[in-house]
């Protein structure tokens, strides 16, 4: 309706499906991931915390792999069942959608209108990661949407500032973490194992992309260049 395409294709998207847990064992001060094609192609399946014995446990699966609508829930409920921390737990809460792992569209702004996080595309394609990038952008909107109004001019080129100003702070990242993620798309659970270990011996001044692709490249850097180029 505002004239900007947003269509993607399945491999730009990924389907998701979360349980809200209670009575399950959890590790309270970490978040879990859990890798494999077996288990979610082209995605994963993560644990988060949210108290003693709660837990949101959920599921990506890559649109490219996947063989039927209900594939990511047989998949989650298989992991669940076959995991003893999991299979005794209580659902309380199911949530299930899209969550897009594709490069930003062309534009954002038209008149009397701008896109902001999810509707902009702004989740992190390598890890599905939406809240940081959604964040930023907003302060922009905000900025460039008061500073519209005061100059009485919401046409597109009135909001031009909140497409340079989100695109400076987030596009290059987004860019490559999108060339990161087609290239984790055709990798091998070995290569992934690989990444992993990789990981877990560096040591991390902070959790965030680039740390990672620094630690896999500090171990394995003939992974890193499959990874990035």
């Amino acid at each position: 309706m505002a004239g900007i395409d947003t269509r993607i294709g399945p491999r730009d998207m990924d389907s998701c499906i979360q349980y809200e847990m209670v009575g399950v064992e959890t590790e309270e001060r970490f978040t879990e991931f859990f890798l494999g094609r077996e288990k979610a192609p082209g995605g994963y399946i993560w644990c988060f915390p949210k108290g003693k014995d709660i837990a949101n446990v959920g599921i990506g699966v890559n649109g490219s792999f996947m063989r039927d609508g209900g594939e990511p829930l047989r998949l989650l409920d298989r992991f669940i069942s076959e995991n003893d921390r999991f299979r005794n737990g209580t659902i309380t809460e199911i949530n299930a959608g899209g969550v897009s792992v594709s490069l930003p569209p062309d534009r954002t702004v038209a008149d009397s209108f701008l896109a902001v996080g999810d509707a902009a595309r702004m989740v992190d394609p390598l890890t599905g990661g939406g809240v940081y990038n959604g964040c930023f952008a907003a302060i922009q909107a905000a900025d460039a949407i008061h500073d519209a109004l005061e100059r009485r001019d919401t046409s597109e080129r009135g909001l031009e500032t909140y497409e340079r100003g989100w695109r400076a702070g987030l596009e290059s990242e987004m860019v490559r973490n999108y060339l990161a993620k087609e290239k984790l798309l055709e990798m091998s659970d070995e290569i992934l194992d690989k990444v992993i270990e990789a990981i877990s011996g560096y040591d991390l001044s902070e959790i965030s992309t680039e740390e990672l692709l620094k630690a896999v490249g500090a171990r394995y850097p003939e992974v890193l260049t499959d990874i990035i180029g």
